[in-house]
């Protein structure tokens, strides 16, 4: 089995690339295995380097690279990488001279948040196989065949909101996990294409399918160009889009 990737990721208008906390992994546009795991991830603002945060959730998913996974084993685990680059960071600013300030220090305290979307692919008949999906929160999964055909975990535009199920990089706020994950799986033929997307994108996504508009048309003439960032734009700029980071990850399954 074949997977071919394209992304798209863009911070928020008026910040600059490194303040994007978002995160899809992994980045080769080529792979050829059995099976494939891919995973995206949107840190929340509101948290402290949750861009890390976000980075560590998906690197952690894809090497994880389990069908029966643990969400408690897996997120402890992410969350010993985390604070080993915590503390390293925080070395390095003392080491500039550039110690934390005391606001910092109370964010670093709450700790990062982000969502978590992944998704494993399974090379099984000669026409396709199978894929299963685990989320946290409200980055979105669609299945594209002519026409969307799955839509995971938001099934409806009106189902988003401002405070989405989050993992946390603190324990503290990770109590109820377990009821916050999402668990979906489907079968696919070779030819079939997944858009993993951040919220805000997402959310037009469903916009605009729900209006018989047909969005991953535009998106597939756009994305592989220089012209999908103006698009946003102009999107945030008539109101159709929400300023937030925007990432989009398009992949296609095709046969060896």
């Amino acid at each position: 089995m074949k997977l071919i990737s394209s992304l798209f990721t863009i911070p928020k208008k008026g910040n600059q690339p490194k303040e994007n906390e978002d995160f899809f992994y992994p980045h080769g546009g080529e792979i050829r295995r059995d099976h494939q795991t891919i995973a995206i991830a949107d840190g929340a603002s509101e948290g402290f380097m949750s861009k890390l945060w976000s980075r560590i959730l998906t690197v952690s998913y894809v090497n994880f690279d389990r069908t029966d996974l643990d969400i408690r084993q897996f997120t402890d685990f992410c969350i010993d990488v985390y604070e080993n680059q915590r503390e390293k960071y925080i070395q390095r600013r003392r080491e500039s001279n550039n110690p934390l300030r005391w606001f910092e220090e109370n964010l670093m305290l709450k700790g990062s948040f982000s969502t978590l979307l992944g998704v494993t692919f399974f090379d099984e008949t000669l026409e396709g196989g199978s894929w299963l999906s685990v989320s946290v929160g409200d980055s979105c999964l669609f299945q594209l065949r002519d026409i969307v055909i799955e839509s995971f975990p938001v099934i409806d535009a009106s189902s988003f909101g401002n405070s989405p199920d989050l993992i946390s990089s603190n324990p503290a706020y990770n109590q109820e996990l377990e009821a916050k994950v999402r668990v979906k799986t489907g079968r696919f033929l070779f030819g079939d294409s997944f858009y993993l997307m951040t919220d805000a994108i997402a959310h037009w996504f469903m916009n605009q399918n729900a209006e018989r508009g047909r969005p991953w048309a535009t998106l597939d003439e756009l994305l592989e160009t220089d012209r999908l960032k103006d698009y946003v734009d102009r999107l945030r700029g008539e109101g159709s889009l929400k300023n937030d980071d925007v990432t989009i990850a398009r992949v296609k399954l095709a046969e060896e």
